[in-house]
């Protein structure tokens, strides 16, 4: 896998600025693009080929009449269509799943000098498959369960309002509780996640250790949190601000790209909902890859004030792939 170059992980205790966060992301955003590409179009793999044999048997639709042969295609490539489209949420689930666990092995590996290729991570990934749900259950748990049902409990106290007649339907205040709504839902969800910066490096560091839990890991989580509090979250906060918004204005141009392919008839209709599948997709990726380069810059810093040392190798879980391939390279007799 090629791996950023000119840039020296922080080895002291010495807070990154903006320009280093920028840079690095930068760099590793470079680096890995043409395979952060191959991993969503390998993630969206079922959604393309559903739409694309949709697009497909309008085509033969329209060609074919009402001819037996047609008629044949049509039912055939309608089953594996539909097929597809209820493989796909599963398929993205478990696949997207791993490829998140993949880039947070990118980062560590790379500011822990063990060099990976794409093969390599992949697997490592899939190993880490199970134990990873495990800690995005306890991080629902914890951190998101009583958010979550305190929303729904608010959707269904005014959904029985409504519906006994104690309140009257008015689109004004429904606006501004939908508006009140999803800025708590994004401030409280990016408060979180900058509270978790470190849980996951964490648990690739720590993973596979005898007195590895997900309790102690949280709470050395929370150890490394005390270090140059207030300046990380200040300076994460507003990495993240931008790292959203230049989301947002990528997610406006494919749209807009997008729609000015669809007025091309059926051949643009295909290749507008591609351009914003994929670009959507793939924009979503480098933006969450982009904060957690930056997490891990404080992650490096922080180890190091607490501990005098910036990284933490985890060798028997790199052992896992590294000395399997260096194995399987080495000559036999």
């Amino acid at each position: 896998m090629e791996q950023p170059k000119n840039f020296e992980a922080p080895l002291n205790t010495q807070i990154p600025n903006y320009r280093e966060i920028i840079k690095q992301i930068g760099q590793q955003l470079n680096a890995r693009k043409s395979l952060i590409l191959l991993r969503v179009l390998f993630t969206l793999l079922p959604v393309l080929l559903a739409f694309g044999i949709l697009f497909l048997l309008g085509g033969i639709a329209q060609a074919s009449g009402d001819s037996n042969a047609g008629s044949k295609t049509l039912l055939w490539g309608g089953l594996l269509m539909v097929f597809l489209m209820i493989l796909s949420p599963w398929w993205m689930l478990v696949v997207g799943h791993i490829f998140k666990v993949e880039r947070i092995i990118w980062i560590d590996s790379f500011f822990d000098k063990v060099p990976l290729e794409a093969s390599q991570s992949w697997k490592l990934a899939k190993r880490l498959f199970w134990p990873s749900v495990g800690l995005d259950v306890v991080i629902f748990i914890r951190y998101y369960l009583i958010f979550s049902l305190v929303l729904l409990a608010a959707a269904g106290t005014y959904i029985y309002l409504l519906t006994t007649g104690v309140m009257q339907f008015q689109m004004l205040p429904l606006i501004l509780c939908l508006a009140v709504t999803a800025a708590a839902i994004w401030s409280y969800v990016t408060y979180v996640q900058i509270k978790l910066r470190y849980a996951w490096f964490l648990f690739i560091d720590l993973y596979g250790q005898d007195s590895f839990s997900y309790r102690r890991m949280l709470q050395e989580m929370k150890r490394l949190n005390e270090v140059i509090k207030q300046e990380a979250f200040k300076k994460l906060l507003v990495t993240t601000l931008g790292v959203d918004t230049t989301a947002e204005a990528a997610n406006i141009l494919i749209g807009t790209g997008a729609r000015a392919l669809s007025h091309r008839g059926n051949a643009g209709n295909a290749a507008g909902f591609y351009v914003n599948t994929i670009g959507g997709e793939y924009v979503a990726i480098a933006s969450d890859y982009s904060k957690q380069v930056a997490y891990y810059m404080f992650y490096s810093v922080a180890r190091a004030s607490v501990y005098g040392n910036a990284q933490l190798l985890n060798t028997s879980l790199y052992s896992k792939v590294t000395v399997a391939a260096s194995s399987s390279e080495a000559p036999t007799a």
